[in-house]
C-alpha cells in the first residue's frame, strides 16, 4: 500500500511518505470555508494533495519542507492525479533518506561527473578550462550555484546538492562549449 508518486493508480487507496513542497489555505468557491492544498514530492515526481476535513487542524500539523506520512485516495481532478487525504503525520524520523525526497536521474553522478571532465579537458582555451575545473573543485561554490537552483524549500544532503549540481553544470558546459567553438 505504500506508494512513490510514480506508481500511484487512480481510484485506490493509498499510504506514503513525502516531502511538502507547497502548501496554501485556499477558500471554496462559494466563501464560507476552506481546503487545505499540498504539492507533496518524492524522487518520482509531484502531486497534488486535497484535505477537506479538519482543515486547520491539518494545517498546523505540517510545514512546508516536513517528511510527512500520509494516507488517502488518488483521484483525477482536472486530467491530474491528486490525492484526498485522510491522514497526514509529520515524520520525526532522524534515519529518513532525504534523496528519497529529490527529484533524480538516471544517469550515474559518476558518469556525468567522468563526461564533465572529459569537456573540461577537450576545451581549447586554457584559462576556460582551468575556470571550469576550480569551479566544480569548489564545494562552496557547487553548493552556492545548488542554493539557487532548489525546487523547493527542503534542505538538501550536501552531498546529494554536489551530484545534481555536476548535472546541471554539465548541461551549461557543453552549451558553453559550443559557444565558444563556433
Amino acid at each position: 500500500m505504500s506508494s512513490s508518486i510514480g506508481d500511484l493508480k487512480l481510484g485506490v487507496e493509498m499510504q506514503g511518505v513525502y516531502a511538502v513542497k507547497n502548501k496554501k489555505l485556499l477558500p471554496f468557491r462559494d466563501g464560507s470555508e476552506f481546503f487545505l492544498a499540498l504539492t507533496l514530492s518524492d524522487k518520482t515526481g509531484q502531486v497534488q494533495g486535497r484535505v477537506w476535513e479538519q482543515v486547520e487542524e491539518v494545517s498546523n500539523c505540517c510545514v512546508v519542507g516536513d517528511v510527512v506520512k500520509v494516507t488517502g485516495l488518488v483521484s483525477e481532478y482536472n486530467g491530474a492525479a491528486q490525492i484526498i487525504l485522510y491522514s497526514i503525520t509529520v515524520c520525526n524520523d532522524e534515519n529518513l533518506d532525504m534523496e528519497c525526497f529529490l527529484p533524480s536521474t538516471e544517469v550515474s553522478v559518476k558518469s556525468v561527473w567522468e563526461e564533465w571532465l572529459n569537456i573540461t579537458s577537450s576545451l581549447k582555451n586554457p584559462y576556460l578550462q582551468s575556470l571550469l575545473t576550480v569551479m566544480v573543485k569548489d564545494k562552496g561554490f557547487m553548493e552556492g550555484i545548488a542554493k539557487h537552483r532548489r525546487l523547493s524549500e527542503t534542505i538538501m544532503p550536501s552531498q546529494v546538492v554536489y551530484g545534481s549540481t555536476a548535472g546541471i553544470l554539465l548541461q551549461q558546459q557543453k552549451d558553453w562549449q559550443e559557444y565558444i567553438l563556433k
